[in-house]
This record gives structure tokens, C-alpha cells and sequence, in this order.
């Protein structure tokens, strides 16, 4: 419980169970918005000794990456975190989420104990002027759960099942990186799939080294050049055309020789990825 009961800390909604209604408590705001009436109570978690928390610095600033080895562990943090403590039903094909603009409380708190330790005396002042710059107590959570990534099992992919396990586990963290970094060097830029494509490329550079561009339209749900049922519908809200399955083999395509390219001329990393998102 080592990790929840850090994040717990920081973040002290993680304290209430989700339940119907909880977001519109007046418990619940004063938990978010003020950091006040928190309890120790974490019985709704199971933790595990797997569980991880780092800081991934990227060269938009840093972010903090959460891995939680049970997958009831993850729908809850997703239920808290993500959907204002309120029972949503996680789907089995989210694995993971990133969230920004949250409230740090355990920022905030140790501002506090500094300010007070040098001698500071009037806290409400100083809160207010901390507060006035979000990036003083505004996080940016990646949080990520065990699984085949995009509900690919191994036997369709070059690798073992513990292999590819440990592979998703990375692709996930640097798929979710990307949307980070994205929206942070391009504000307001949003192309749903083109982010999304960008986002699956630069997880499977970091997680295996190349592209595999059939492997990656495959994560969409596109096998042989035809529509077969996954991910793609979900960000045209609609059963993808042909035109559109085409659009994204091409992409993927270019992604290929571009990362070809990449390789060949040394940019790898983080230099990789804000090579290919200054290119979209």
C-alpha cells in the first residue's frame, strides 16, 4: 500500500470509496478544493509490492507515472481521480489514463510547513499567493494498469506472453507521455487519431526499440488493409470507412520511414518525439 497511501497524501480524495453522488458533497469539495476532512481509511484499496511511482522528467516538465499492479486498484484510482469519485464502470480496454490540473495537496502542505518553519506568519496571504500560479500546485498524473496493451494478445505478436506484458507496460506509459508532452508544446492543436497514431508510434519506439506499422494499425483495429473491430471507432464515434482505414495505413506507413530515418540519422528519446509531433 506503500505507493497508494503516497499518492493518498498528495491527493486526498483517494481516501473516500467512489459511490453515487459523492462529486456533488460538499465533503467531496472540501477535500478538493480546500485539502481538509480527509481520513486515513485506504480499505477500498487492495496495494501491492509491484505497485510504482517515479517522476518522469520530459522537456515540457515533469510528470508523475503511476503503475498499479491490480486492476481493481486502477479502476478506482481511474473512478477518483478521473471521474470525480463517482462509480463509473471502467471499460476492460482502458489501461491507462492521464489527468492534469489536479490539485497537489501534499504540494500545498509542504509550502506550508516551510513557510511556517521560516517564520512566516500570515498563511493565508501566502497561500493565496502560491495559489496564484498554477504550476506551484497543479500535477499531472499518468496512471497505468497490467495487461496486453490495446487487447492484443501475445500469440499475435512476436513476443512471449511475459514479454509482451512487460513491452505493453511500456508502451502504455510512453503512449500516454506523448498526449503530455503534445498538449503541452502544441496547446490547443487536437487531431484525435493523428494523436493517437503519433502516441502508439513513439510507445512502440520506446518499448521495443522500432515501428512495427502492421502491429500498429492492428492496435486500431485494422488487420490486412480491412476495419476489424477495435480502438479506431472510438475517436470518429462512428464505424470507421474505408477511406478512413486507408488514411491510417498510410500514416502508419510514413511513421515507418520517418522513424526509419530517425534512426539512421541517431534521434532517439524524448528528441524522437518532439521530432515527429513538430512534423503533425
Amino acid at each position: 500500500m506503500d505507493v497508494i497511501r503516497r499518492l493518498a497524501e498528495q491527493f486526498p480524495q483517494l481516501y473516500l470509496a467512489p459511490a453515487q453522488g459523492v462529486s456533488k458533497s460538499e465533503y467531496y469539495r472540501n477535500i478538493v478544493g480546500k485539502g481538509l476532512g480527509a481520513t486515513g481509511d485506504l480499505r477500498h484499496f487492495q496495494g501491492s509490492v509491484e505497485d510504482e511511482l517515479i517522476m518522469e522528467h520530459t522537456p515540457v516538465g515533469d510528470v508523475m507515472v503511476v503503475y498499479l499492479a491490480n486492476r481493481s486498484d486502477f479502476e478506482r484510482c481511474y473512478q477518483i481521480l478521473g471521474c470525480r469519485c463517482e462509480p463509473v464502470a471502467v471499460a476492460p480496454s482502458i489501461g491507462s489514463f492521464y489527468i492534469s490540473g489536479i490539485n497537489d495537496w501534499g504540494r500545498i502542505h509542504a509550502h506550508k510547513a516551510d513557510y511556517l518553519a521560516q517564520g512566516g506568519q500570515d498563511w493565508p496571504q501566502e497561500f493565496s499567493l502560491f495559489t496564484a500560479n498554477p504550476d506551484n500546485y497543479k500535477a499531472s498524473i499518468i496512471l497505468l494498469s497490467e495487461g496486453p496493451y490495446s487487447g492484443m494478445k501475445a500469440i499475435n505478436t512476436a513476443y512471449t506472453e511475459q514479454q509482451w506484458l512487460d513491452i505493453s507496460r511500456e508502451i502504455r506509459k510512453y503512449h500516454e507521455l506523448t498526449h503530455f508532452v503534445y498538449r503541452k508544446h502544441c496547446p490547443g492543436k487536437r487531431n484525435a487519431i493523428l494523436e493517437e497514431l503519433l502516441a502508439d508510434c513513439i510507445g512502440l519506439v520506446f518499448a521495443t526499440g522500432e515501428y512495427d506499422p502492421q502491429l500498429a494499425q492492428a492496435f486500431l483495429g485494422i488487420v490486412d488493409g480491412k476495419y476489424q473491430g477495435g480502438r479506431l471507432a472510438q475517436y470518429v464515434q462512428q464505424e470507421p470507412d474505408a477511406q478512413l482505414v486507408q488514411l491510417v495505413c498510410n500514416m502508419t506507413q510514413t511513421l515507418a520511414e520517418q522513424c526509419k530515418h530517425a534512426k539512421e540519422s541517431g534521434t532517439d528519446g524524448y528528441a524522437l518525439m518532439l521530432h515527429l509531433i513538430n512534423q503533425y
